[in-house]
């Protein structure tokens, strides 16, 4: 059965916000934030961004709370608790618990007063306690640590199996008082996995916090995934876009780009990277050179190839990056065991520094922003799939194979504001072409 078309929905805030309860830091009783008037709700995720975040907007015109403003009569100042939910007309439910981090007053006279209160995880700000700093030694596997940290620093409720993959590589390591978020990223440019890939030929992870908990994936894994959804975009007056299961969708806004700049692509290393190491435990001296297209048989695109460039500007390396190999250090065991380790390297940079430099700056390659009625079932890490008309000559409905195909979400926003809700999506995408061809033409909507 198809889906409830992507339509607008009048009085969002009122009729889509089923509870937005803050309790004072005192411990008193929760308040709703209904009562301040609420005329705007934000919630946005970002691939790259560790945690997700909230915002509301009040015009709070006073005498609510305890016969005084929000501000001044709770009052909020910071580290509030905030228990949110909220639903589209798909049955689709968003329940939040996060913290005030910020609370601004853009606007305030004697008759209101415009507030503006800024939420993230829990987890954003124990990350900055000194309890939290990781210090103890860290043997073994990578998603092992990853799990450990978010459970033990930053006591994270929301951890999934399914969302933590297991890398292959094993990497030993002190945390040295770092921040646990910090920490966090650092592992994920050290990881890889042969699920999706095969060793040494593709490397790469990312860190992230969308509606389901914490992901620590790789950029191999997100773009295998079979597509959420299928928007179909042509040429009517009302741009609309029918799915794969024929339910209309409108989509209020499409945007697309093409975001390879040359120049920049190649200064990130995006298609040839070197790597210089040295090993201060013999003194060896290695440099590791290797192309986008000698790794291709074990990387996992969104789509057939990435895009061919002038072999002048590819052929050579135009990224280098340098490391001192870490042979001996850290090793595991009792002492005749570590003696046994202490000639062997514990972290191989030539299997992935170079790999996971490529593949996090091929990402964007083409960028896709879409606008539609609020939908709470995407999160960040989803993929769908665009289609669009070919701009040829016979005008008979063949599909752009450069343009259409598979893309990774990369960042999305819900906004409610007081007649209307939307969520946008912003796409993203690391190659060209078409894999399956399941059918030559796309069909239009009249």
């Amino acid at each position: 059965m198809a889906k409830p078309n992507h339509t607008f929905t009048l009085e969002a805030i009122n009729s889509n916000i089923d509870k937005i309860d803050i309790t004072p830091n005192d411990g008193s009783e929760s308040r709703s934030l209904f009562d301040a008037n609420p005329t705007l709700f934000t919630y946005s995720e970002h691939l790259f961004r560790d945690t997700i975040e909230a915002q509301i907007t009040v015009s709070d015109t006073g005498a609510k709370f305890n016969g005084k403003s929000l501000t001044e009569g709770l009052p909020v100042v910071g580290t509030e608790d905030v228990s949110i939910k909220v639903h589209d007309a798909h049955s689709n439910t968003l329940e939040l618990d996060l913290i005030v981090n910020k609370v601004s007053i853009p606007s305030s006279d004697t008759q209101k007063e415009i507030v503006i209160l800024t939420m993230t995880s829990e987890e954003f700000i124990r990350n900055h306690q000194e309890i939290a700093r990781v210090k103890k030694r860290y043997n073994g596997r990578i998603s092992d640590h990853v799990k450990n940290i978010l459970s033990e620093n930053l006591k994270a409720k929301n951890i999934k199996d399914e969302n933590i993959q297991e890398t292959s590589n094993n990497y030993n390591f002190i945390g040295n008082r770092k921040k646990p978020l910090y920490i966090l990223r650092w592992l994920s440019k050290k990881s890889f996995s042969n699920k999706d890939g095969k060793s040494g030929d593709t490397a790469g992870f990312v860190f992230y916090e969308n509606r389901d908990g914490f992901n620590f994936k790789s950029l191999d894994s997100l773009f295998a995934q079979s597509p959420k959804e299928k928007f179909i975009y042509n040429d009517t007056p009302e741009g609309i876009s029918v799915s794969s299961e024929l339910q209309n969708v409108k989509i209020s806004k499409f945007s697309i780009d093409n975001t390879l700049t040359a120049n920049r692509k190649l200064s990130m290393g995006a298609y040839n990277t070197k790597l210089i190491a040295f090993d201060p435990f013999n003194c060896d001296y290695q440099e590791v050179v290797q192309s986008a297209d000698e790794a291709k048989s074990g990387t996992t695109l969104s789509s057939k190839k990435l895009p061919k460039l002038n072999e002048k500007f590819t052929d050579v390396p135009t990224r280098t990056t340098y490391i001192l190999r870490d042979t001996g250090t850290l090793p595991e065991g009792d002492v005749e065991e570590q003696l046994q380790l202490s000639d062997k390297e514990i972290f191989e940079p030539a299997k992935i520094l170079n790999q996971a430099t490529r593949r996090y700056n091929q990402l964007s390659l083409y960028s896709v922003d879409i606008e539609i009625g609020l939908d709470l079932s995407y999160k960040v890490g989803d993929t769908v799939e665009i289609e669009l008309k070919s701009l040829n000559q016979k005008d008979d409905g063949e599909r752009n194979k450069m343009v259409g195909g598979k893309y990774l979400v990369m960042s999305l926003r819900h906004t409610l504001l007081t007649k209307n809700a939307v969520t946008r999506l912003g796409l993203v995408r690391d190659s060209i072409g078409r894999k399956v061809e399941s059918s030559g033409m796309v069909v239009g909507v009249t």
